[in-house]
């Protein structure tokens, strides 16, 4: 260093930061350096002087200067921070791992629900399929018996009611399985109405008496006296109480006894209860197997050797239809002691009024359907025709069987060749199946009753779809009636014959007014609007004289072959009988307001030659112009 005091204020200084600095930094007689903003480190800071002569001391001094970093910057500071980024990274990769996991989940929780959906819903189309199937030939088993029983043959009667009660038994299981299907797809509803409770309970109780008496088993049954109106589905409350006393029937053994009891319980003014207890000492039920007698397909003895039958469905579907009224059902039973199954089941009150409304209907429809004999048509001329479209060769066979003697028949197994025929033929009826290759029952009733040619052919369906939606569908293209298979032979042909006789009713019913709408004469509204035209041409042309049939086709347009049939069907007239009768009536009603003479209002009406007016006048109503005239004014 520089220890030269003579001239101190000569002497020279220059610093080093080794580590900072490359180079001496040379002060000139300034004796402190000044370093901000170190990074830290280790660091040595060199010094070196010079005398006032200029002799720099080169191996001056040094220190050893060593800065600490901040906390924050220190090693364990740095390792705390790699330690929560990496907890930052695998909580975040956590999160996600959470997320993905979570919409995985809802996407098969969503796929899932989907997949039930669809099997739901082709478990639904397979039920509906193989009803079909199956009711099918039971259609055609049932009616061939009932076909049997009504003739008077050698054959041993016992025989045929036999087959006729299995095949309903067979009915009856295809129906349960379907009404559990309906309520796995959310899709059997209640379709309550005004009943009778008292009738209904006395009725259903007392239709046992004679299955009862078969197994020498005493019966007894107690329902209430006064008559109480309810709204209630009798349908689903006769197989839920068919299926209870069924089964007493079936467990009870010979000389046991079965108590059927009702009783209304919480009478209010909107509401009541409803408590029914079906008590027998039959068999009994082990306690242990009570938790699962309502389980589906549950059978107390599922062994080979078993000694009742049973499928397990009934009391299932009883459960499920009792809940579906919103009641309840237990049992108390131990076995060898009996059974005793309780229901209650709530109720809404109806109005009296309406509910002999609905009695009065039923008793008319059971009465128009409960025919004695086959009757033939009243049709004038030839025989109606009928077309009978159906898949199945012995069904259709069946029904061509059924009306052969009274109509004539036409038949075909699918839609298409169906339409083709109808279009073709123009029967006065169709009878279709609804499930049938090509086009189905469904869809050809409603191109049937869209196409101007067919729209007035009265159409019956039939089908093993026995569901609301299912049967509102076809009444909704316009189908004139609706059968459930296996149907009652005697009840199609009356129906059938119904149709037919309604058809030739509005005929006649023209034929004797002086006035007709096109609404009185058709319920479809394509007919009616064809009607409307032919009205306003006839209108329009009432005193044109040389209006004839080919005008009458130019003005509608339509062709005459079509033109004929379509009135024929509708009225019962020809276009020529049509145009007279049209004019011979507004005759007449002219006439009878005294518009004119004879002479004027033929030639208003038409006529050219009131000779040939007089003449045809008296062939319409049986007198002549003057004498009509006369006769109105004596009743006036």
């Amino acid at each position: 260093m520089s220890l030269n005091y003579d001239a101190p204020e000569k002497n020279q200084y220059a610093f080093q930061l080794v580590g900072l600095d490359k180079e001496w930094i040379y002060t000139g007689n300034r004796r402190f350096a000044r370093y901000t903003d170190l990074r830290p480190g280790s660091y040595t800071f060199r010094v070196k002087a010079s005398n006032n002569d200029g002799v720099w001391n080169q191996t001056g001094t040094s220190l050893q200067v060593i800065i600490r970093p901040p906390w924050w910057e220190t090693r364990w500071a740095y390792a705390l921070y790699a330690a929560l980024a990496l907890a930052l990274i695998w909580l975040a990769r956590q999160q996600l791992i959470k997320r993905e996991r979570l919409s995985s989940e809802l996407r098969f929780e969503r796929l899932t629900a989907e997949k039930l959906q669809e099997i739901d819903t082709l478990k639904s189309h397979f039920f509906a399929n193989l009803s079909h199937e199956f009711r099918t030939p039971l259609a055609l088993i049932k009616g061939t018996i009932d076909k049997l029983q009504s003739k008077k043959t050698g054959e041993p009667i016992a025989d045929y009611a036999l087959i006729d009660r299995q095949a309903g038994q067979l009915l009856e299981m295809i129906n349960q399985l379907l009404d559990l299907s309906k309520l796995e797809a959310g899709k059997l509803a209640l379709s309550p109405q005004a009943i009778d409770l008292n009738s209904f309970l006395k009725e259903l109780a007392g239709s046992f008496i004679a299955l009862f008496e078969s197994r020498q088993i005493t019966y007894r049954f107690t329902v209430p006296m006064q008559p109480v109106w309810v709204n209630a589905d009798p349908d689903k409350l006769t197989r839920i109480l068919s299926n209870l006393l069924s089964n007493a029937a079936k467990f009870t053994p010979a000389g046991g006894q079965v108590q059927f009891s009702a009783f209304l319980e919480d009478v209010q003014i909107k509401t009541l209860g409803l408590r029914i207890i079906i008590q027998d000492t039959g068999i009994g039920i082990p306690s242990h197997q009570l938790p699962y007698l309502f389980d589906r397909f549950f059978q107390a003895d599922s062994s080979i050797t078993r000694s009742y039958d049973g499928t397990g469905i009934g009391l299932a579907l009883v459960k499920e239809l009792v809940e579906l009224h919103g009641g309840t059902i237990s049992v108390d039973s131990a076995e060898r002691q009996g059974a005793t199954f309780t229901l209650t089941l709530p109720l809404s009150m109806a109005d009296q009024e309406q509910g002999f409304g609905q009695k009065a209907l039923h008793t008319l429809t059971d009465f128009a359907f409960l025919p004695t004999q086959e009757t033939k048509p009243e049709l004038a001329g030839q025989k109606a025709q009928l077309l009978i479209i159906e898949d199945n060769i012995d069904l259709r066979n069946y029904l061509v069987d059924c009306f052969a003697s009274m109509y004539r028949t036409l038949a075909t197994d699918n839609g298409n060749d169906g339409y083709n025929l109808a279009v073709t033929h123009f029967p006065d009826l169709i009878i279709s199946d609804i499930m049938m290759p090509g086009i189905n029952g469904v869809e050809l009733c409603r191109r049937l009753k869209t196409d101007e040619r067919t729209s007035h052919i009265p159409v019956v369906l039939l089908t093993a779809k026995t569901g609301t939606a299912s049967k509102l569908a076809g009444l909704e293209t316009g189908a004139d009636e609706y059968l459930t298979k296996p149907f009652d032979r005697q009840e199609l042909v009356m129906r059938v014959k119904n149709l037919l006789e309604g058809r030739k009713k509005l005929r006649e019913k023209f034929s004797k007014q002086l006035v007709v709408q096109p609404a009185e004469v058709t319920v479809t509204s394509i007919d009616e609007k064809f009607l409307q035209s032919v009205f306003a041409s006839l209108e329009k042309n009432l005193s044109n004289a040389d209006f004839d049939v080919r005008t009458f086709c130019q003005e509608i347009g339509v062709s005459q072959t079509h033109l004929h049939r379509k009135l024929t069907a509708l009225l019962g007239q020809s276009a020529n009988e049509l145009i007279r009768s049209f004019r011979l009536k507004r005759a007449a009603s002219l006439l009878s307001q005294q518009h004119g003479n004879v002479s004027e209002i033929a030639f208003m009406v038409g006529f050219t030659n009131p000779n040939y007016f007089t003449k045809c006048f008296r062939d319409q109503f049986g007198q002549t112009p003057t004498e009509y005239v006369r006769l109105h004014a004596l009743a006036k």
